[in-house]
């Protein structure tokens, strides 16, 4: 998030402002997991748009629910390091913004225990190492009094 959008950024923790973003690695053994929306082709003139900033990358899934059933290919949205012109789009040293954290966390939750579980664990920060569990404990207190940007 834009430093300068005070409705979204903590006061407290003005780092605090890091969204979702997918970093694609090309090594076999990564994987993302995600929601898998179907996005009808008339559509995607206006998504690509609006998502300026994101590059479309190719990666196979697999339904959560069925297993590791059948692969099939799908196209997910990724900001990458360099934008436009050169222009750095990706801050890998912000922190998650509590209240987008909480959406995105609950919605992961939605699926099951069993998915939370997993995307906690395989859901990282812009370092590429801190799980969000690991994070979660670490900010345990801010997120549970629901601390937003005043």
């Amino acid at each position: 998030m834009d430093a300068n959008h005070s409705r979204y950024v903590a006061a407290r923790d003005p780092d605090a402002r890091a969204l979702l973003n997918a970093r694609v690695t090309r090594e076999d053994s990564d994987c993302l997991n995600g929601v898998l929306l179907e996005v009808p082709i008339t559509d995607l003139p206006a998504l690509r748009k609006r998502e300026t900033d994101y590059d479309l990358e190719a990666v196979f899934c697999v339904d959560w629910s069925r297993g590791l059933s059948r692969a099939f290919p799908a196209w997910i949205l990724v900001c990458p390091e360099e934008g436009e012109r050169g222009r750095r789009r990706v801050n890998n040293n912000l922190t998650p913004n509590h209240s987008y954290y909480r959406v995105c966390r609950d919605g992961a939750s939605s699926f099951g225990e069993e998915f939370l579980e997993a995307w906690l664990d395989s859901s990282c920060l812009g370092d590429g190492v801190t799980t969000v569990r690991e994070w979660e404990r670490e900010n345990r207190g801010a997120l549970e009094l629901g601390e937003t940007a005043g």
